[in-house]
């Protein structure tokens, strides 16, 4: 005899959901700063954003099929969009502990690999050395406004205007109505 298991609710699904892409996104920073903590600076951290989109999908999908096979846009948007909320306070968290107790002078070096990238960026578009050193400062002030608690928080404050764009695409993907009935 089969048994029946309850679907699980949104929240506890998404829940558990954001919690294994935080850690997963906690697993990968890490190996990257064992690896080269340069690459934390790099383009390579936007494959870990594709990662973390297709997580979203794959676990909307299980969501919507564990509750029947269907699901609304509407559900589907507040299921990626949770999913991406808890694993970006978690990420959020992680960060300060990273910066602040496991390694402060991280964040000196990273403010220097981004000056480094932003000053190799302008001389590869041709820029003069004026502009070079402006494009330099810029960098080194908002990449250090960042990195302290406030800039932590208020970067979690506009990732949340991107999760909830980001879950209008994933619940677009994952979103199933059932079939009309025709009459």
């Amino acid at each position: 005899m089969e048994e029946n298991n309850p679907a699980p609710s949104l929240m506890s699904h998404a829940m558990r959901s954001g919690l294994i892409i935080g850690a997963i996104g906690i697993i990968i920073t890490l190996l990257i700063y064992l690896v080269n903590p340069e690459l934390m600076v790099s383009m390579w951290m936007f494959l870990v954003l594709i990662l973390n989109l297709v997580l979203v999908v794959v676990f909307g999908i299980q969501y919507r099929n564990q509750s029947g096979g269907f699901l609304s846009f509407g559900s589907a948007w507040k299921h990626g969009f949770l999913t991406l909320l808890i694993a970006g306070i978690l990420g959020t968290i992680f960060n300060i502990l990273m910066h602040t107790v496991i390694d402060p002078g991280l964040k000196d070096f990273l403010i220097e690999a981004s000056v480094e990238n932003a000053e190799d960026m302008a001389r590869s578009f041709g820029a003069d050395e004026s502009a070079i050193e402006q494009a330099a400062e810029s960098t080194r002030e908002s990449t250090a406004a960042g990195f302290t608690i406030g800039g932590m928080f208020k970067n979690l404050g506009i990732a949340i205007i991107i999760y909830a764009v980001i879950a209008l695409i994933t619940g677009l993907i994952v979103r199933k109505n059932p079939p009309e009935e025709v009459i």
